[in-house]
């Protein structure tokens, strides 16, 4: 609790400006890129061989730890034996691609 017992009105100005930025089609269309993003690498990842997974209209796609030197160069969350890439704006196929190169290559050696 705060000291008033109120909150911060900061998150509810940057909510009110993300809506009158984007407007309602703008922001579904940003949401449906992200989930769009995260299939595109969940598929993309199965395709070379990387036991990669997602809940359904999830923006998290998880997959195998890869190698120090992956998780290092991509910042990855990693816990055990598991990763996992947030397809959330921002994120772009262009990276997206580099992120499954990097794998790939990777896998080779």
């Amino acid at each position: 609790t705060t000291i008033t017992g109120s909150r911060s009105g900061f998150n509810a100005l940057i909510f009110w400006y993300a809506i009158h930025k984007y407007g309602k089609e703008g922001l579904l269309k940003r949401a449906q890129d992200c989930l769009e993003n995260a299939k595109y690498l969940k598929a993309e990842l199965l395709a070379i061989g990387i036991d990669a997974w997602s809940n359904p209209n999830a923006l998290t796609v998880v997959f195998p730890k890869p190698t120090v030197e992956i998780y290092k160069k991509w910042q990855l969350a990693t816990d055990g034996d598991i990763a996992h890439v947030i397809c959330m704006p921002g994120v772009t196929k262009e990276k997206l691609n580099d992120f499954v190169s990097d794998m790939k290559a990777s896998i080779k050696h």
